[in-house]
């Protein structure tokens, strides 16, 4: 294969983004603090089989974030550069599970009209992000290829028609990230400058030893930087839910 390079470097790197990205994804879920629980939950543990948000859950979460200085704007990489940058105004992204699609589509507002408006329906007016599938109150609903959940960690329960392990119920975040709320190193350039190094040794004479006496074996390898901070984790908001199925 002529590009088998490209091919391993390529895949080699989607690699180490995808850990890069399920890192990042749990230090934000465990570094927020304004947190919500639909019904009378208190906890995550505290979540029944009967427990899921509502329209008045988001409303509220958004009136958290407004008194905690949230921006109401969101800055996204267009391109593959970190100069690649368009702000969104007036715009708050909410990222959940695919597993929630089905409970938002079915929500209901305040005066009992559908609440979810989806994207097909404002996507002439506005920059849609990758994976954004609709809209409700002031956020726009993103669905992640892998976002995480808390399997089993709720309360118990003997449905079939909510996610479940182990007979307790699934818990699953609803994640807003609020402009400014943490900083990252990631694999995003600039344009000059690369934060990872690949090093690839192909079999052969320079690669024998006493262990592979005909250097039949060669690697490749990449080693990258991650790290995480929040700064205002008060602009990280959450609400943790069950889900139908």
């Amino acid at each position: 294969d002529d590009e088998l390079m490209s091919h391993i470097q390529r895949e080699t790197l989607t690699g180490a983004n995808e850990l890069t990205e399920a890192a990042l994804q749990a230090d934000l879920i465990n570094a927020g603090t304004t947190i919500r629980y639909p019904g009378a939950a208190t906890s995550k543990a505290t979540i029944t089989d009967a427990m899921f948000v509502t329209y008045s859950d988001i409303m509220k979460l958004g009136i958290d974030l407004d008194r905690n200085r949230t921006p109401k704007q969101t800055t996204i990489i267009t391109g593959t550069r970190l100069v690649d940058t368009k702000v969104l105004g007036a715009t708050r992204v909410m990222y959940v599970g695919s597993e929630l699609i089905p409970t938002l589509r079915a929500m209901k507002d305040l005066h009992n009209n559908p609440a979810f408006v989806p994207a097909e329906h404002y996507a002439a007016g506005t920059t849609l992000m990758a994976g954004e599938i609709g809209a409700i109150d002031s956020f726009h609903i993103i669905v992640p290829p892998e976002m995480q959940k808390f399997a089993g960690v709720g309360a118990a329960s003997a449905r079939t028609d909510v996610y479940t392990t182990s007979g307790k119920v699934d818990v699953f975040p609803m994640m807003v990230v609020g402009d400014g709320s943490f900083t990252t190193i990631g694999f995003q350039t600039d344009g000059k400058t690369v934060k990872f190094k690949q090093i690839h040794k192909a079999p052969g004479e320079s690669q024998a030893n006493r262990d592979d006496p005909y250097g039949k074996t060669g690697f490749m390898s990449i080693q990258w930087w991650y790290g995480f901070m929040a700064l205002r984790p008060e602009r990280i908001g959450i609400i943790f839910t069950a889900a139908k199925l």
